[in-house]
Formats: C-alpha cells, sequence, structure tokens
C-alpha cells in the first residue's frame, strides 16, 4: 500500500472562496460579492447552478458550461473537431444523478458528463431513430426516478424515460429511451407553460403544468391527475420531510394533498418568480422581469395562517435580475444573474459563538450521538447537541494516552505508550462506552508517532495512523492485526482523507499523496 505524492493544488471538499470575488455591496443585514467574466466566467447570464458530490459549483450560461472550484473556473465549451465535446455552448439546466454522473441540458441536445475522463456523451433527438430524444432543447427538469431510470422533458409532444446502465461511459452503450406523451393540459390545449418535474424524498414523482398536477405511476409508467386546488408556478424547492414549495403568487407549500399558501398577498403580480428556503426560516424571492430581490423571516408560518409579506420582510435589494437562486453546502446563497454574473450572498450576523475561550483546541471528532469532543493541549471537553461545555468522562493517562478516537460503532480508541519518552505507539486501547469493557492490542513499530496523530476510518472500518516520519499503520478492528508503511517521504502527516471512491490520500508537509 504505497503512496504516490501529487504535486497540484488540492481544493476542499466544500467550497472555500477567496479574494478573487470583486464587487461588494450591503443592503439590510446581507452582504454580497459578484463573480463575472473578469474571474474567468465564461459569459454573464447564468442559467442554473449546481454543486456537485464533489464540492464544485457547476453554472450553464450561453458561452458554456463553468466549473468552480473556489478559486478559478474551467470552461467546457462546444468543439466542432472533438466528438466528446458538449454538444452546445448554450447550456441550459443541470442535474447530477445518483451515481454522481452530471446531465447537461442545452439547446442542441442532451449531454451526460463522465468526471473521470471528462467526456461529454451526447444525447439527440432523430426522426428516424426511436431510441433517440423527443425533442433536442433540454431546457427542464430532470429529475431520477425510484428504480433508476430517468424522466426527461425536452418537447412539447413527450417525456423521455433514459435507462442508463452503469457501465455506460466504458462500455458507450447500455442506452435505452422510450417516449411517453404529456397529459393533456385542460386549462390551456396543446400548450404547455410553467412547467415543473420532480422526485420528493419520499421517491414520489410529479408533473406539474400549467395549474394541473400528476403524479407519475412507475408502475404503468403513465402520469395521473391529481386534484389540487390553487396550483400554480414553475419554481419549487424540495425540504427533506417530502414537502415542497412552489413559487406561485403566494409561494406556497405543497405536502403531497393539499396547498398552504405562506403570504396574505400575491407575491409576483403574474410574473415568473424564483425562491428559496432555507432551514433556518429564510425564504428569499427574486423576480427577473421586475428586478428585485426580497427576504423574509418566515419561522413563525403555520399551516392555515399566511403571513403579511410586508411585516416579515428582512431585506431586499433592486435592480437585481435574477435567473436561479442556489443554496450550497457550506449555506452561502448564489444568485445567477441576467447578464451580470454570480452574486455570492451571505448574513454579516452570522458570526461564530466562542465557546471555551483560552482553551487552545488541538483535535474535534464526534460520537454517533453527535456530540463534539475536544482535544485541547491542556485537557479535554466535551459539547453537545445544545451547546452545553462539559468535562469528558474518559479518562486519559497523563504522558502516555498519545491521542484518541471515536469509530462509527461508538468505542473509543486510545494510542498509547509505555513511558513519556517514548516516541512510539506501543499499544491501542478499544473502549466500549456503555459497558466500560475495553481490549488492548499491542504494537511493535518503527515509526516516530510522538504527537497527537491524525487517525481516520475508512469506508471498510479500518483504521489509519499518520506518523511524523513518514511512516503509518493500518489497523483491522475485526482480526486485530496492523501493518506498518512507508510512504517514501521523511516528513509528518497532516491529514488523511478517505473519498467516496475508496481512494485514500495523505497529506503531509511538502505535498499529497493517494495509495
Amino acid at each position: 500500500m504505497i503512496f504516490r505524492p501529487l504535486y497540484f493544488i488540492f481544493f476542499t471538499r466544500s467550497v472555500t472562496l477567496l479574494c478573487l470575488l470583486v464587487s461588494s455591496a450591503i443592503f439590510g443585514q446581507l452582504k454580497y460579492e459578484t463573480l463575472s467574466t473578469a474571474q474567468g466566467l465564461s459569459q454573464g447570464y447564468i442559467w442554473d447552478i449546481i454543486q456537485c458530490k464533489d464540492g464544485f459549483l457547476w453554472m450553464t450560461t450561453k458561452a458554456g458550461l463553468n466549473r468552480y472550484d473556489g478559486y478559478s473556473f474551467k470552461v467546457y465549451s462546444h468543439d466542432a473537431f472533438d466528438p466528446y465535446s458538449i454538444s452546445s455552448n448554450n447550456t441550459l439546466y443541470l442535474f447530477e444523478d445518483s451515481k454522481g454522473r452530471i446531465w447537461v441540458g442545452s439547446d442542441h441536445g442532451l449531454n451526460i458528463f463522465d468526471k473521470k475522463t471528462e467526456r461529454f456523451y451526447r444525447l439527440y433527438h432523430d426522426a428516424k431513430n426511436p431510441n433517440s430524444l423527443s425533442g433536442n432543447v433540454a431546457d427542464e427538469q430532470i429529475t431520477e426516478l425510484s428504480d433508476g431510470r430517468f424522466l426527461i422533458n425536452t418537447s412539447n409532444v413527450a417525456f423521455n424515460i433514459v435507462t442508463l446502465l452503469d457501465d455506460f461511459f466504458e462500455n458507450e452503450s447500455g442506452l435505452k429511451i422510450e417516449h411517453i406523451n404529456k397529459p393533456k393540459n385542460s386549462f390551456n390545449v396543446g400548450n404547455y407553460y410553467n412547467e415543473v418535474t420532480y422526485t420528493d424524498s419520499k421517491n414520489i414523482t410529479w408533473y406539474k403544468c400549467d395549474h394541473n398536477l400528476y403524479r407519475f405511476n412507475e408502475k404503468t409508467d403513465q402520469f395521473e391527475w391529481q386534484k389540487v386546488d390553487n396550483l400554480s408556478g414553475n419554481q419549487i424547492i424540495k425540504n427533506d420531510d417530502g414537502t415542497v414549495w412552489f413559487g406561485d403568487e403566494y409561494i406556497s407549500l405543497f405536502d403531497g394533498i393539499n396547498v398552504y399558501p405562506t403570504f396574505t398577498k400575491p407575491m409576483f403580480n403574474g410574473h415568473t418568480g424564483y425562491i428559496l428556503k432555507e432551514d433556518n426560516g429564510r425564504l428569499w424571492r427574486s423576480n427577473n422581469n421586475l428586478g428585485f430581490l426580497e427576504i423574509f423571516d418566515i419561522s413563525a408560518w403555520q399551516k392555515g395562517k399566511p403571513l403579511d409579506p410586508e411585516t416579515h420582510i428582512i431585506a431586499s435589494d433592486q435592480d437585481v435580475y435574477c435567473n436561479k437562486i442556489f443554496k450550497d453546502r457550506t449555506g452561502l446563497v448564489w444568485l445567477g444573474l441576467n447578464g451580470f454574473g454570480v452574486r455570492k450572498y451571505s448574513f454579516e450576523s452570522e458570526k461564530f459563538n466562542h465557546i471555551a475561550s483560552n482553551k487552545s483546541i488541538r483535535k474535534i471528532i464526534a460520537d454517533p450521538q453527535n456530540n463534539l469532543h475536544i482535544y485541547a493541549w491542556y485537557g479535554h471537553f466535551k459539547i453537545d447537541t445544545k451547546g452545553n461545555l462539559a468535562d469528558n468522562i474518559w479518562e486519559l493517562k497523563p504522558g502516555l494516552s498519545l491521542d484518541y478516537f471515536i469509530a462509527k460503532t461508538g468505542d473509543l480508541w486510545l494510542t498509547e505508550r509505555t513511558d513519556v519518552n517514548s516516541k512510539t505507539i506501543t499499544s491501542l486501547q478499544q473502549i466500549n462506552p456503555t459497558t466500560k469493557l475495553s481490549k488492548i492490542y499491542k504494537f511493535n513499530l518503527k515509526g516516530n508517532y510522538d504527537y497527537p496523530q491524525h487517525i481516520m476510518e475508512d469506508q471498510s472500518g479500518w483504521l489509519w495512523f499518520g506518523g511524523l516520519n513518514g511512516y503509518y499503520v493500518v489497523f483491522d478492528p475485526k482480526s486485530g492485526n496492523s501493518k506498518e508503511y512507508y510512504n517514501n517521504k521523511n516528513a509528518p502527516t497532516t491529514t488523511l482523507y478517505n473519498d467516496h471512491n475508496g481512494m485514500v490520500w495523505m497529506g503531509y508537509y511538502g505535498g499529497i499523496c493517494k495509495n
């Protein structure tokens, strides 16, 4: 198990933004910063924004697909001489499926992006080929069904049901496309507008067209009309509990049965609206035609008790022409603008609350109950889920217990040495916090571990211990066996990380390497 050094700048999993952002302004409690073509964005009209599982932000524009890593943009453009380039520079809708594949809609076909090879696989409409898309303009939502198929809207006539095998990228085969006629729009026969397709957290797939709502039956591949009153709008926000917020005139919550307005007054006056609801009770709304942005505190809202928007607005701005409102995993809100790039918003009042003042912190780990265990230079303590500070119940041996780690099982693991002058780990102790029973595993190591090590539990449950002089240990708790390795770099290990593909990354003084 030898690590190979890599010589490049590695980005953090949650996108960290540096001072590339140039223009800034403050309104209410908000501060925003703008990214535009001056920072490498290919074009200023932002159609859609997503954050993929790897932490990148992806943005579609009229001049190619943009990937942002927190430092710079990478632009993917159409190349007439490269069959694996994106099908069109006018990119529209974005979607990441459960396998991590990026789907990119455009005005000329649909693309599936392979992150490993950075190739785009194109899907087109071909009137002579039944195993092709029903239309070439992919500007509507893509949703993944519970059985792994994809429901894709590319025309006014029919939906596409796409089946894609897991090894599609490797073999460039295993693609099947079927067509399902759209249900008739009883409000405006022959016209399809204000369309929304989505699968909620209960794995129910819905299709809304104008004021009609349909539930998709995966067994029959048919749309079943649902009787719902006062449903409009073409923007949705999905919540973890299965409920959905629609960007209609009153910005309503839909729980699968009923519609509950948020506000007592119309909010968009017949224009298309864009919304974002945060878990902290803030609700954002914008309008591309009227050019405004408003933020409301709806934490007091209850079903059947709509709020007066004028008494619950907390911030506003004018001349904001927005196509997309998106919140990333770090809590930052992004606005895709109509010709002016992208804005990043944050509330200035959301600062860190200081806990355990005057303590120098070396390490923070969490247990399965979400309590935080803090390893300080002098002592160790715990912060519970309510933010209360308490002494840790674990008793470490002064000078002998080098470090500790909490596994996914909840067991406590202590690295120990025989005396205070020893520079290596001589034993590993396993303690069950419930039964207080413990077990000791003896080590015979060459490396220098005379310091709290970086300890990691990989996907298999094995424990990794980084040393100070290029050595590291891999321990299997099931068998009790351990093995020591050397990474050919006489430098301390600074961090260990196991990615979703099973790869282990090791940071050390001077670079980063992987196994």
